[in-house]
């Protein structure tokens, strides 16, 4: 379990670097985007690397959609932040 945490570690920190400093507010996807996207998905096929079945994020689009906007938002507004 630990070598795994350190894998996921060293490749979180190397990506870091990759993103981008500055974000504008209208970059992030509207929630009926993010929902038409999580609708697309194929009830029986992968979606990630997380442990959430696919057929998850297909029925139940829209509370999906809307949790994972806040979060989004949460992020963008931290992100904010961290660069001032």
């Amino acid at each position: 379990m630990q070598g795994l945490l350190q894998i996921c570690a060293t490749r979180q920190l190397q990506h870091l670097f990759d993103a981008p400093r500055h974000l504008h507010f209208s970059e992030l996807p509207p929630v009926f985007m993010l929902e038409d996207s999580f609708r697309q998905t194929q009830a029986d096929k992968a979606t990630g690397d997380d442990p959430l079945p696919s057929e998850l994020f297909h029925r139940a689009a829209s509370p999906l959609a809307n949790m994972y906007h806040d979060l989004l938002i949460q992020e963008f507004v931290g992100s904010q932040n961290r660069y001032i």
